[in-house]
């Protein structure tokens, strides 16, 4: 019999991803088209409300999410086993992805784009000379960075808990949640501002195909962090809650009505993104580096809390969230060709993006699910 204790959360696993690639779509309808292959003519000044609010929590909660389910999965598994089956699965996903689907769909955004001089002679030559250049020297990663950067997240865990084998199994409490989620913002705050202040906020490359925003590498880790101690069995509060057994994942939402107390929480998240647009650069002092974190937490929480309560399973949406993971990986590579095709349309900026975000599900999808029908296709996706 099928459990239904987390399908709430794989659920927003599925959100998250609509999520990513709305906002890897209505970044190149964006004055000046940031980060994108395709900068399109045709603005949307709007979308910059919903790229920053997206921005600036949802990397965050898959963090979070992925750090909930850690802890069984490893203990499940066994660290042999565990970390040999993360390196396998990102690790293969990871490489492919970066020299072999994205350079192609890059190629096939050039060719329908048509704005290349060479696009007159593409043939199988150009192609490959495209894929090696691309590789070499560019390293197309992009989206997939989340894959090794959690894969090391799953390293530094798995070390620790071979150092340390009770540590991680260790029964511990904690007196106050606000005072516990004072010490995580605090913590968060602190490393973003300080490493972002030496290594900037932008995305870095450290080596090859590995690039991140380094300013975010610690307040992501806590957020793993924080979901792996929750997410396991063993994390109590003290007093009365610990003799009542009452889970630290539990006791983020109100005895009273946990929906909404997930809706504040998403407000504060939203208010605190738009506030990060509506203040100037120049007079936001500290709030530059408070701001982004208190939005990361609010709407992490807020989702989770919220998702959370689902315990009623919906068949059409459960598909679609078991073919989450491999959206994610293919989503960027056809936003870009539909970008690309959409480039000398004169359209809405508005109805590109619709049409660009239905199709790029669409074809993602539908290729998950055809390799999801081979051996190979289930263990990776």
């Amino acid at each position: 019999m099928r459990s239904n204790k987390n399908i709430g959360l794989n659920y927003l696993k599925l959100l998250l991803t609509l999520f990513v690639v709305l906002h890897h779509t209505i970044l190149a309808y964006l004055p000046g088209g940031p980060g994108v292959t395709v900068d399109d003519p045709d603005n949307v000044t709007g979308f910059m409300y919903i790229a920053v609010y997206f921005d600036q929590f949802f990397m965050y909660t898959f963090f979070f999410l992925s750090g909930l389910f850690t802890y069984d999965s490893l203990r499940r598994r066994g660290r042999k086993n565990y970390i040999l089956h993360r390196l396998a699965k990102f690790g293969t996903v990871f490489i492919i992805g970066t020299y072999l689907f994205n350079p192609t769909t890059f190629y096939l955004m050039e060719f329908a784009k048509g704005t290349e001089w060479w696009i007159q002679y593409a043939s199988l030559r150009t192609y490959t000379s495209y894929m090696i250049d691309v590789g070499l020297y560019l390293h197309p990663a992009q989206h997939l960075w989340f894959l090794w950067v959690l894969l090391a997240f799953n390293v530094i865990v798995t070390v620790i808990d071979s150092l340390y084998p009770d540590l991680l199994d260790h029964r511990y409490a904690f007196r106050s949640v606000p005072v516990t989620g004072m010490v995580i913002f605090v913590i968060m705050s602190v490393g973003y501002m300080l490493v972002g202040s030496f290594a900037g906020y932008s995305f870095v490359n450290i080596w090859g195909p590995f690039n991140i925003q380094v300013s975010r590498v610690i307040p992501y880790f806590i957020m793993f962090t924080v979901g792996f101690f929750i997410g396991r069995p063993s994390l109590y509060t003290s007093g009365s809650a610990a003799d009542e057994g009452v889970k630290a994942r539990n006791i983020l939402k109100s005895k009273a009505s946990p929906s909404v107390w997930s809706a504040v929480w998403l407000v504060l998240g939203l208010g605190m993104s738009l506030l990060s647009i509506a203040i100037p650069l120049s007079r936001q002092g500290l709030f530059a580096w408070l701001g982004p974190m208190a939005a990361a937490i609010m709407g992490s929480v807020g989702y989770v809390t919220l998702f959370d309560c689902i315990t009623r399973e919906n068949k059409v949406v459960t598909f679609l969230s078991a073919h989450a993971f491999g959206v994610y990986v293919f989503h960027y590579g056809f936003v870009a060709i539909l970008q690309g095709l959409f480039y000398h349309i004169s359209l809405s900026g508005v109805i590109k993006a619709v049409l660009v975000f239905a199709g790029a599900v669409i074809l993602s999808l539908v290729l998950t699910v055809l390799l999801r029908k081979t051996k190979p296709g289930r263990y990776f996706l």
